[in-house]
């Protein structure tokens, strides 16, 4: 799968769960479940903070890690995930409310739609700017087998979401 669509899938999932808890009660999360070289299992392919911010970049400075945090007013319309979420604000929200919300009870339409939209999102014309990252993180298979903070990118292939799980 291409780096790109795994980052913007993810993205994609994580926005729509905000969605659906600011516009839902009760509210249920939607989890990726990945195909990988070593199973199904669950792991992300965007990278965020202990307060939930999304990292565009991180490197390791003399003293400590400098770390670049995405925000839509600093990143406007260059970046893939306002790409993303503009589009999913243009397809997914009406001036009355969020009435997508019944996706949540077709999961397989709601792979389709979000695949729909970051492919969209991401083939344009414009040239966006992506994050840099050099691995996943939170990996875990199904079974539970293996658990790990994170795997470097080129130790694991991904090979698409195999599907989406209620949690």
């Amino acid at each position: 799968m291409e780096s790109d669509h795994a980052v913007g899938i993810d993205f994609a999932a994580s926005y729509f769960n905000q969605l659906l808890r600011q516009y839902t009660n009760p509210y249920k999360q939607i989890k990726l479940v990945w195909n990988t070289s070593l199973g199904l299992a669950y792991l992300r392919t965007t990278h965020v903070d202990k307060q939930g911010n999304l990292i565009f970049s991180e490197k390791s400075g003399p003293e400590s890690v400098d770390q670049k945090i995405y925000s839509a007013a600093a990143h406007s319309d260059k970046s893939i995930f306002h790409a993303i979420q503009a589009h999913m604000n243009d397809e997914l929200i009406m001036p009355w409310g969020f009435p997508q919300s019944y996706l949540v009870e077709h999961l397989d339409l709601l792979l389709e739609r979000l695949n729909k939209l970051v492919n969209d999102s991401i083939s344009g014309p414009k040239e966006l700017t992506k994050p840099t990252y050099d691995a996943f993180w939170n990996f875990q298979t199904l079974d539970g087998s293996i658990s790990l903070p994170f795997v470097s990118k080129d130790q694991l292939e991904l090979k698409g979401v195999a599907s989406l799980v209620l949690v």
